[in-house]
């Protein structure tokens, strides 16, 4: 769902609403997600297809653009999340081939 995630997401752990904002961001990423599946042909809505859509369509290389721009988001700090990178999926947190 981080690739989904609106630009300027900046998390405080030790905030008093860090559970609002990760609830309103999650509700963001889901629609997002949901608009990405709905403009490459899938009506998926629940969580188990959309991610086996989501995985069809990560290996037809379709997802790469915006594991792209995650990075840049990243690297220009235009996403601060206090997640350990370790955390993230293989095909997150390794950058795809141009």
């Amino acid at each position: 769902m981080m690739l989904f995630v609106p630009p300027g997401l900046a998390l405080d752990a030790s905030s008093s609403a860090y559970k609002d904002k990760v609830l309103a961001l999650g509700t963001k990423a889901q629609e997002n997600a949901l608009g990405f599946l709905n403009a490459y042909g899938s009506s998926a809505v629940a969580g188990g297809t959309a991610l086996k859509a989501l995985r069809q369509l990560h290996k037809q290389c379709k997802r790469d653009e915006q594991i792209a721009q995650f990075h840049e988001l990243v690297d220009s700090d235009g996403v601060v999340d206090p997640t350990p990178p370790s955390a993230f999926p293989t095909f997150v947190r390794r950058r795809p081939s141009k």
